[in-house]
């Protein structure tokens, strides 16, 4: 449970399986690590929901997560093993998706892009990634560079990004 005991402040998303199904809270502290958050049940307690088809609910309530999947909704019991999150009345809402996204635009100058070394682009992208991710974005889709070894870095958690979709080279 290494894992479960790191929280990290900076970050305020909270993903399910390789960033799949993910629910956000922002400006909360949650727990890392892809493989722990598809094994271990979490209780986010005290939160208000946002769900993206009615305003934004005033009052607070219970989400228990099991399996990266939301599992029921109001008040529960945390059972022995489950990550509990209080969210002190901030929202949680599902994880955002970006249809046009570049990975791999370490500059504006596309040129200068395309002659930079590979692993410098690489850490230019992971910082990107990082970055989407914190702000809620749980789901990409590269419109040109990003390749299937980001795709697999995401995924393996390499990356703290989010689910990435490629379509390779612009």
């Amino acid at each position: 449970l290494d894992d479960a005991a790191r929280l990290c402040s900076r970050n305020d998303v909270l993903c399910g399986p390789g960033k799949r199904n993910a629910v956000a809270v922002k400006g909360w502290p949650v727990p890392l690590g892809a493989r722990l958050m598809d094994m271990t049940p979490i209780l986010i307690r005290n939160c208000r929901l946002f769900d993206g088809l009615r305003a934004p609910s005033s009052e607070v309530t219970d989400l228990y997560l099991s399996h990266g999947r939301i599992e029921t909704i109001g008040p529960r019991s945390p059972a022995v093993g489950d990550i509990v999150i209080d969210a002190e009345a901030r929202m949680a809402m599902p994880g955002l998706i970006d249809a046009h996204f570049h990975a791999c635009g370490a500059t504006i100058d596309v040129a200068a892009d395309g002659v930079m070394p590979a692993s410098l682009l690489a850490q230019h992208s992971r910082q990107i990634l990082e970055a989407t991710l914190r702000r809620g974005f749980t789901t990409v889709r590269a419109a040109g560079g990003a390749d299937v070894g980001l795709h697999l870095a995401c995924e393996q958690g390499l990356i703290d990004g989010p689910r990435l979709f490629f379509g390779g080279k612009a």
